[in-house]
């Protein structure tokens, strides 16, 4: 049968039995915890700083299609002053491609402002409401011929 006498059996099962339970007491270190609580964080900073750069990216898209729709509307604007045009009018009239962005990143649609010899295109920004605080806008003079 067994080489081994029944008397060290219970023994050695104890002293196994204790290291398995005093290793179980021990739970993590306080190093551990440490490295685990600075990975977290680093995944953290990286997340929110993707988020800003993502905001500042649609930002600058969203200025640059302004722009450009401003230079179409100031155009169409100049030679015909009876009314302040409209991104569909300027694409119903030809003076724009039907792919031209006239919505910003948020997919809210850009906004055409004429006052007198001001132009003006307007985005609500990320909140998407105009005339708030983080309104993207591009005011520009027209000149009269």
């Amino acid at each position: 049968m067994n080489n081994v006498t029944p008397s060290k059996t219970p023994r050695r099962s104890r002293r196994a039995l204790r290291r398995l339970m005093s290793r179980a007491r021990a739970g993590l270190t306080l190093i551990e915890i440490m490295i685990v609580i600075a990975i977290i964080a680093m995944i953290g900073g990286g997340v929110t700083y993707a988020f800003q750069q993502q905001k500042k990216a649609q930002i600058r898209t969203t200025l640059t299609n302004a722009r450009s729709l401003r230079m179409v509307a100031q155009q169409y604007y100049m030679e015909h002053r009876d009314a302040c045009p409209t991104a569909q009018a300027l694409i119903s009239a030809g003076e724009m491609d039907t792919r031209a962005k006239i919505n910003d990143e948020w997919s809210k649609p850009l906004v055409i402002q004429c006052n007198g010899d001001e132009l003006d295109v307007v985005s609500g920004g990320p909140d998407g409401t105009i005339g708030s605080g983080d309104d993207i806008t591009t005011a520009a003079t027209v000149r009269a011929n």
